[in-house]
């Protein structure tokens, strides 16, 4: 009865077992399913159990797959696979009433006897299109990700990332493992004038210029465009050493024409280092560089 059970349970998911005595090169069937015993049928009744099943398989594998599957199950192969582990499985094409299924053989050694092997095939199919849909998942949330750390219009880093990147260097300054580093923050100006003389399009084009100075100035940092005119830099490594000499070079490349154009460079900028004294986390110093940034814009205005 506890045997019945116990191969009834198997039932559910494979259609062969078989016991190999590779002492007496004989194979017995433990199980066969309902498909797989119409193919058996047809099989020369005659011949020995062990080339029964050899022909049972090249029925039953993809004739494109049936090389290399002969080479996957090769007994010498097999038998060295499990001198060091307790089982082996194969993935293979199965064709039934003409369609295509994916399957899988699993070869284990029998622990009571050195020359015995069972062998099981089943059908895999609904797994495989689970791993599928899981790696397509996986891909899309990956794409989506990327895409919503990137800001669209000037593919540096989106509000999203920054966020992300705040909460990345505070758990590092939490634990004092955080490198030294400085926040700079741009406000550009007049990027309303710009789009109500110009147009949406100059707009775009007047941040997208602004951008890229901020950009090619500091080579070694992350910018992220956090608001409609608001860019933050986080300064790490190279930039942060010569941050003052950067800072200097990004405030001359502020224009100084006053006429409205697409391509004008024109910004507020204040910078500020972390201080483990005053700041508590990343926020911190930005909102101290936040306010050395509306000084500047005070002070452009009144040299304006």
């Amino acid at each position: 009865m506890q045997k019945a059970a116990v191969i009834a349970g198997l039932a559910y998911d494979y259609d062969l077992i078989a016991y190999l005595n590779e002492h007496k090169n004989t194979v017995t069937d433990i199980l066969v399913s309902e498909k797989i015993r119409k193919i058996k049928d047809h099989i020369n009744p005659s011949k020995p159990s062990n080339r029964r099943l050899d022909d049972l398989f090249k029925e039953i594998v993809h004739p494109d797959d049936f090389q290399q599957f002969l080479a996957d199950v090769d007994r010498k192969r097999t038998m060295k696979l499990l001198l060091t582990e307790p089982s082996y499985t194969v993935r293979f094409r199965a064709v039934f009433d003409g369609v295509i299924q994916q399957y899988q053989i699993k070869i284990a050694r029998d622990l009571n006897k050195s020359y015995g092997f069972v062998i099981g095939i089943r059908n895999i199919d609904a797994e495989i299109r689970r791993e599928e849909e899981t790696k397509k998942l996986k891909k899309e949330l990956q794409t989506t990700m990327m895409l919503a750390n990137r800001d669209s219009l000037t593919e540096v880093g989106s509000v999203s990332a920054f966020h992300q990147k705040v909460f990345e260097w505070d758990s590092m300054i939490l634990k004092h493992r955080n490198q030294p580093f400085a926040v700079v923050e741009c406000d550009l100006n007049d990027l309303k004038k710009v789009n109500d003389a110009l147009g949406h399009e100059a707009g775009n084009e007047y941040l997208k210029a602004n951008c890229s100075v901020f950009c090619s100035i500091y080579k070694h940092s992350p910018v992220f465009r956090v608001g409609g005119d608001e860019f933050v830099i986080l300064l790490v490594g190279e930039d942060f050493n010569n941050r003052a000499a950067l800072m200097e070079e990004l405030k001359n490349r502020i224009s100084t024409e006053k006429e409205i154009s697409s391509k004008r460079i024109s910004f507020a900028v204040g910078m500020c280092e972390f201080d483990h004294d005053i700041d508590a986390g990343l926020q911190d110093t930005l909102k101290r560089a936040d306010q050395l940034m509306y000084k500047h814009k005070r002070k452009l205005k009144e040299n304006g």
